[in-house]
């Protein structure tokens, strides 16, 4: 018989190969038995019995935000990437049923409205009702316009939603609720409210796309309603005899304890050597006594206001 070099014959060969498939095919069919088993094993039990969530699902408990907890939420307003807000959203709705909601929508909210949320924890029930928001005809209350300058956030439901330019009033409409807080407070116009203001800023070419309010809303669209408005130096000694006289002062501000981006916010008074001002993006920021150091090197422009017409 005619041997191969390795002095094996061709049966035997043959036997060896088929052996050798046997086994392996024998081996293939026991994983596959062995992974049935353990599924069966797995799935087993009482189905009613409730299962742990995987390590990525959100559990809470409610926890109502405090304002005065300023230190937890202190910081200047930052530019936040879409995963800085999945992680940040995801670790509050841990603690807290409202962030719990948003958590689970979190791709069919905008991105500005929650880099807002991120930067200023006071918008959290505006941003858990964005999608049940629906038309309102915004009026003031009794207690804001007893105020001597009545604070409007421009958040607030009553027309926080509302569409303003490319964007709603609740994140582009500071420029309107400051103006809205002059006039309301100067000449008594209560129909003045930050909706009717941005209307009236859209109505007038106020809003520039892309950009926001212009500056001529504060210079030219003011007189509209019975307000005069002044350009000032950026000088502490003019400023604070401005609102000592009881003038009101509009300012555009740049990135920093009020923005990331720019902003408007309303000079309002003096108190202890300090100024006071209305913030419409944050009542606790309103809250706070401002000295003139920390805001000349962000304030851009700044109005005085005067009333040339009550209303």
């Amino acid at each position: 018989m005619e041997k191969e070099n390795n002095g094996m014959s061709k049966e035997t060969e043959i036997s060896a190969q088929n052996g050798s498939s046997f086994f392996t095919r024998y081996l293939m069919v026991m994983g596959i038995i062995f992974i049935a088993v353990s599924a069966v094993v797995r799935n087993s039990g009482n189905p009613n019995e409730e299962i742990s969530p995987p390590d990525n699902e959100i559990t809470y408990s409610d926890e109502t935000y405090d304002p005065s907890h300023s230190g937890e939420y202190s910081g200047a307003p930052k530019i936040w990437s879409n995963e800085d807000i999945g992680e940040y959203i995801s670790m509050m709705a841990k603690n807290n049923s409202s962030y719990g909601k948003i958590y689970q929508y979190l791709d069919d909210y905008p991105h500005d409205l929650l880099q807002a949320l991120c930067n200023n924890p006071e918008m959290l029930d505006f941003t858990a009702g964005y999608f049940s928001s629906g038309g309102s005809q915004p009026t003031l209350t009794e207690e804001e316009l007893e105020e001597d300058v009545p604070l409007f956030i421009q958040w607030d439901e009553r027309w926080g939603y509302e569409f303003y330019g490319d964007d709603i009033i609740g994140l582009s409409g500071c420029g309107p609720a400051c103006l809205s807080m002059a006039v309301v407070s100067m000449t008594g116009n209560e129909n003045a409210t930050p909706k009717e203001v941005a209307d009236f800023s859209m109505r007038n070419g106020y809003y520039e796309f892309g950009s926001g309010t212009t500056w001529l809303l504060m210079t030219e669209g003011c007189m509209n309603y019975g307000l005069e408005a002044e350009e000032l130096p950026l000088m502490k000694n003019e400023i604070f005899q401005r609102l000592e006289n009881g003038e009101l002062i509009i300012c555009s501000v740049s990135p920093g304890d009020f923005t990331a981006f720019g902003h408007f916010i309303l000079l309002c008074g003096i108190e202890d050597g300090k100024i006071r001002l209305h913030d419409p993006n944050s009542i606790e920021r309103s809250q706070k006594l401002w000295s003139f150091e920390e805001l000349e090197p962000q304030i851009r422009n700044l109005w005085s206001y005067t009333c040339a017409e009550r209303w």
